[in-house]
Parts: structure tokens; C-alpha cells; sequence
């Protein structure tokens, strides 16, 4: 965001996490996410459900040498995901991966 006395930009380099909460139409777009998306070096993971942010930082983010990907299930124009491409065709450890995937996608109590 904008230094409060100066014309200038608040910025922090450090590692720590951030959390941002405000009600709509506060700016956080345009005050925190897209200067982040617009300055942040390396890999990012974006909840964006309306694309808003995609549409304005991913062509930068692209020429900027970034692989950018779109993953949105509920719209076919995304990328995808199939999980159980990851199971194996070997027969040895393909029971184990149906396994694995069947916990992490069926959590039980």
C-alpha cells in the first residue's frame, strides 16, 4: 500500500505470513494482491474465482519468463488436474496409490 506521509509504496521483503481482510470494494486488489503479483519473483498460488487479478498480472507474469497456469474446476477453458493419473500402471504399487489417493481424497473421522 501507500506510505501514509509519502508518495511511495510499503513494501516488505521478509518471509513472513500476511493475511489481508477487508470488506469489498476496499481496494485490496489494487493496494496489495496485483503489486505483489506484479513484484513477487517467484511461484505464486492465487485464489482468483472471477479471474480479476489473472486478467490484469498473468501476461506480465508470462513475459516476465513465468509458467502461468489457470485452474478453475467449475470451467472448462482451465487446466486440469486428473488425480488418478497419478496412480501407477505397475502392478506392484498400484494398489498402495489407489490407497494413498483414497485418503487424501475420502478423508474419514
Amino acid at each position: 500500500g501507500k506510505h501514509p506521509t509519502e508518495d511511495s509504496f510499503l513494501a516488505s521483503y521478509g518471509q513472513q505470513f500476511v493475511m489481508l481482510a477487508a470488506p469489498p470494494g476496499s481496494m485490496k486488489g489494487v493496494s496489495a494482491v496485483i503489486p505483489n503479483l506484479l513484484s513477487y519473483p517467484d511461484s505464486m498460488v492465487v485464489n482468483d474465482p472471477k479471474f480479476e487479478n489473472w486478467d490484469i498480472t498473468s501476461g506480465f507474469r508470462a513475459a516476465a519468463g513465468h509458467k502461468v497456469r489457470r485452474f478453475s474446476p467449475e470451467r472448462l477453458e482451465t487446466h486440469r488436474w486428473n488425480p488418478v493419473s497419478a496412480i501407477s500402471r505397475d502392478p506392484l504399487y498400484r494398489l498402495g496409490d489407489i490407497r494413498t489417493l483414497a485418503r487424501v481424497l475420502f478423508v474419514s473421522d
